[in-house]
């Protein structure tokens, strides 16, 4: 089963010009491949036409769902390609096209912002981002005793909190918010 990413952006290009068909793509930098490809449907974006002055503003908006396969590889660099294409099917091969490359941010913070014990039971508040997390959604707290070098316990996190802080110290990383 693959994992669905939806992404909603705009992508206005002057060099696109003639090329009509977007495409959303999912790149190994490290393995150099393609891991995923999505064509999108273009939406207008009066907004960005009123401050970008480029070939195709008006008409540049996409929202677009993105499957993933499993095992993708958290040690690998990734991409997310725009493309602008003459060719219906792209390949990026042949065909006159305009790429525009986001290399996905591989920051991984976190802070603990309290232990305490309460009622018997360990309550951990604090905070973690990463952009890989959005392929890789299930997010453990391990306890680790250091003494014996073992795990004494894992607990899947399934409550998450906005924190607008973190978002603000760190407005690349794509869960940070």
């Amino acid at each position: 089963a693959n994992r669905q990413i939806i992404i909603s952006g705009y992508h206005a290009a002057d060099a696109a010009y003639g090329e009509t068909n977007h495409f959303l793509i999912l790149f190994d930098n490290t393995t150099n491949r393609q891991v995923a490809a999505v064509k999108t449907i273009a939406s207008a974006t009066p907004a960005a036409a009123r401050e970008l002055d480029a070939y195709n503003a008006a008409n540049s908006g996409f929202t677009a769902t993105l499957n993933v396969p499993n095992g993708l590889n958290s040690s690998h660099q990734y991409s997310l390609i725009l493309r602008y294409s003459a060719d219906p099917n792209d390949n990026g091969n042949n065909a006159a096209h305009t790429d525009s490359w986001l290399t996905l941010n591989r920051a991984n913070v976190a802070n603990l912002d309290g232990v305490n014990f309460s009622n018997g039971n360990l309550v951990v508040t604090g905070w973690h981002a990463d952009d890989f997390s959005v392929v890789a959604p299930y997010h453990y707290l391990i306890i680790v005793d250091d003494t014996a070098h073992q795990q004494v316990a894992a607990q899947l996190i399934t409550t998450t909190v906005q924190r607008e802080d973190v978002a603000k110290a760190y407005p690349a990383i794509i869960t940070a918010a």
